[in-house]
């Protein structure tokens, strides 16, 4: 039975461990950025050369006429000259490794070293912030004490600790801090962190992993509805793909019939992006204040040897033989950022 204490340190060895054979989900998540990166630079490209795409061209279009008859002969052609068919395919894979990665990062079963069972755990935490006081109280920092400051402690303007009085002066119950004295050989800690991450925590487990009638999902709805159409062709409904509709298009004076296919799948992406942004921010609060001892500003993940997410989409737009417009992929960059900043704040890349 593990004891209450060492919640916090069971958490951080099954979620954030350090060790070299294991993949916690900081590695997840760095895996599932660096392939939203590409998948959507490689959109930007595409609409480039789906400009220039013509599986119809018309080029010619010949009429004669003989003994009072009139003949008419038009010539297509196929014109494809940045190869968006090629890209097609190569971003609909992209977008299938994005899914998966998305997938093991959200998947959320008891025994699964994933970011979704990370956050049922706390979900179903009893007091994260005590829970994270009484694990770090064990633990002396360069052989100092360890102390929690409260907000009634920060209202009041001082707290006792070891039989002494410490003055709290100008500290902001809004933010974490450390209080330490060397010649007292101490160090008090505030905890601001740890609570709003097991509130967003319940919010979040609430309304993602229950269907509409309260029965536990094992993913999000849209990762669930990509998954079904995508990876399991035994689940899609009436053993059917695509909605299929005719219309007829007329192409110089001549009608033709037109398949048009609706995708059946209803998955959005965007939507995905957005609770991908919510699980960091939830990360990022649970990092500070339980994982670290030492206050960092957040989590410190790098993506690969990039400085940069222009630097980033740059190399991926210099991959593709395709005439840019100036400033094309500090464009992308920012389309990016705007769609996953704290994704991209948390992999240390500089906008």
């Amino acid at each position: 039975m593990i004891k209450d204490e060492d919640k916090i340190n069971e958490l951080n060895k099954k979620y954030f461990s350090k060790e070299k054979d294991e993949v916690n989900i900081m590695n997840d998540l760095g895996n599932c950025t660096r392939r939203i990166i590409y998948v959507l630079t490689v959109e930007e490209i595409m609409r480039i050369a789906e400009c220039l795409y013509e599986p119809n061209k018309i080029i010619t279009d010949e009429v004669s006429s003989s003994n009072g008859k009139v003949s008419r002969q038009t010539t297509f052609t196929y014109s494809d000259p940045c190869n968006f068919e090629t890209l097609y395919y190569a971003y609909s894979m992209l977008v299938d490794s994005m899914m998966l990665e998305l997938r093991k990062l959200f998947y959320c079963k008891k025994d699964a070293n994933s970011a979704g069972t990370f956050i049922s755990e706390l979900a179903n935490l009893n007091n994260l912030r005590q829970l994270n006081e009484l694990h770090k109280s064990k633990f002396a920092l360069f052989g100092y004490s360890t102390g929690f400051i409260h907000k009634n402690d920060i209202r009041r303007g001082y707290t006792q600790f070891k039989g002494k009085r410490i003055e709290l002066k100008n500290c902001s119950i809004d933010r974490n801090f450390f209080i330490g004295n060397d010649n007292e050989h101490f160090t008090l800690y505030y905890d601001a962190y740890s609570g709003r991450a097991a509130r967003l925590a319940k919010e979040f487990y609430r309304q993602n992993y229950f269907d509409d009638t309260g029965k536990r999902m094992p993913n999000i709805a849209d990762i669930k509805e990509y998954e079904r159409y995508y990876f399991h062709k035994d689940k899609w409904d009436n053993n059917k793909r695509w909605k299929i509709s005719t219309e007829v298009e007329e192409v110089q004076g001549l009608p033709f019939n037109h398949s048009i296919y609706t995708n059946l799948c209803s998955t959005n992406i965007n939507n995905v992006f957005k609770q991908l942004e919510k699980l960091v921010r939830i990360m990022d609060l649970y990092y500070r204040s339980c994982v670290s001892f030492v206050f960092s500003r957040g989590m410190n993940i790098y993506c690969n040897v990039y400085g940069s997410l222009p630097k980033m989409v740059l190399d991926i737009c210099d991959s593709f033989s395709i005439k840019k417009p100036k400033g094309f992929h500090n464009q992308i960059a920012s389309t990016i950022y705007e769609k996953i900043p704290n994704t991209i704040d948390a992999m240390m890349l500089a906008k």
